[in-house]
């Protein structure tokens, strides 16, 4: 099977250049460019909602770009495109090895939600936040990744989605002027009715966190974050310097939080939303040093320890081991060492059962399809298409809109291992037990 995509038929945000890596001369698909090369992605709308996070730039006007950090830095010495790489992104050869291919970043980053509905990931936020209140009725309060909000609350067609963006802007931008004046309150006051009618757009929900960071919210702030961290990058510099009305401003709370934290060094929830900054502001080691606390104070933040796995390979790609080729880029995740396998040995149906956590049941049948199935609490979600071993020996799951692949072995003939491409480190996959 081809390993990339040259385009994607029939997809729900089809319709000009809504990206500006489509007029870069890399393609003119209207599939963000980031997904074709890429080893685990969706471009299902069930997985992103509306308005992915890397579709911002076509949508708000004062955005930059987001971290680049992530990305395979071979290729982006060799193709440095004016717009921010996609973690993991590759060019050219269809079957990399793998550390030549796979940056650090989320896994997540990748799938969207779908890497929950599967039952690969979990999530869990540490941190607590008000809820917000929907004008289509019920809350949210970030107990859920924001791919999965988006999913759940995207507008229902063209029609409605042009109409709740019409009045969201005119909110944000007022948000956003009240901002630049320091009224920090009004700005809040504003957003929140923003995110009320529009709570599929990541964006407004980085701004909601920034607007709370600079009211000293940290513990509401952090709980924005995490959840936006769980599906994608935060922004970068440009992105946030150009909302404030000088950089002293920023500068100024960024001091506060700093000796907030110097008063209050247990404080696991203003940690995280420190690294997040010192992120955005490209101080990779501070970062790592406020993710590495925030690990050791709040262990269950799965997301602080695969952003400390972030930071510290991009910080000091040394330490992850460099690539084959002499590259500075960190190393991947490659699951266990094993002899490839063939799709034969592959065939038969797959069982996991966490209890209250869901079960998910993997059918590889013998004429290459598959079915993966994820119960939980009286629900399913499948992922069907056709499966097979690529070139470098890894499983490749593919449907018509998503694609995951993984190292697979087979710890023996009635246990099989799944590891997905890119994961954190550590990440000790699926363990799957034959069903009989």
């Amino acid at each position: 099977m081809s390993h990339g995509r040259t385009g994607v038929a029939g997809n729900w945000w089809q319709g000009g250049a809504i990206h500006p890596a489509a007029d870069s001369g890399l393609g003119t698909n209207r599939i963000s460019p980031h997904f074709l090369n890429n080893w685990n992605w969706s471009t299902s709308r069930h997985h992103w909602g509306y308005r992915p996070w890397w579709v911002t730039p076509a949508h708000h006007p004062w955005y930059g770009g987001h971290w680049n950090y992530g990305w395979n830095s071979s290729w982006y010495q060799r193709y440095c495109y004016p717009y921010f790489p996609w973690p993991g992104y590759f060019y050219g050869d269809p079957y990399p090895s793998i550390t030549d291919s796979v940056g650090w970043g989320l896994t997540a980053w990748g799938l969207g939600n779908l890497y929950y509905q599967t039952g690969y990931g979990s999530y869990w936020n540490p941190y607590a936040a008000a809820p917000v209140v929907s004008v289509g009725g019920g809350s949210f309060d970030y107990s859920q990744p924001i791919a999965a909000l988006a999913d759940r609350t995207a507008p229902a067609n063209e029609t409605a989605a042009r109409q709740v963006a019409e009045d969201s802007s005119g909110l944000l931008d007022a948000s956003r002027d009240a901002f630049k004046r320091q009224d920090y309150l009004g700005a809040l006051i504003l957003v929140d009715k923003a995110v009320a009618i529009l709570p599929s757009d990541s964006a407004i929900h980085e701004y909601r966190a920034l607007v709370l960071f600079a009211l000293g919210k940290y513990s509401d702030a952090a709980a924005v974050l995490n959840s936006i961290l769980a599906s994608g990058p935060g922004w970068d510099w440009s992105t946030m310097v150009r909302l404030y009305d000088s950089q002293p401003s920023y500068t100024g709370q960024l001091r506060k939080l700093e000796a907030y934290i110097a008063a209050n060094p247990n404080a696991a929830d203003a940690r995280f939303v420190l690294g997040y900054h010192y992120l955005v502001c490209g101080h990779l080691s501070s970062a790592t040093a406020e993710f590495e606390a925030v690990t050791r104070l709040q262990p269950a933040d799965s997301v602080a320890r695969q952003l400390l796995n972030l930071t510290r390979s991009s910080a000091n790609p040394g330490e992850a081991g460099g690539l084959p080729d002499g590259g500075s880029g960190p190393s991947a995740n490659t699951g266990p060492a094993a002899t490839p396998l063939s799709p034969d040995q592959l065939v038969g149906s797959w069982l996991i059962d966490r209890g209250e956590g869901g079960s998910v049941t993997l059918e590889l049948c013998q004429q290459g399809n598959f079915t993966w199935t994820f119960a939980k609490a009286g629900k399913l979600n499948k992922l069907e298409g056709s499966y097979s071993i690529n070139g470098k020996g890894l499983l490749v799951l593919a449907s018509g809109d998503s694609q995951m692949i993984g190292s697979v072995a087979l710890d023996d003939d009635k246990h099989l291992r799944f590891i997905l491409a890119g994961g954190p480190e550590g990440d000790v996959g699926m363990l799957f037990a034959k069903d009989q």
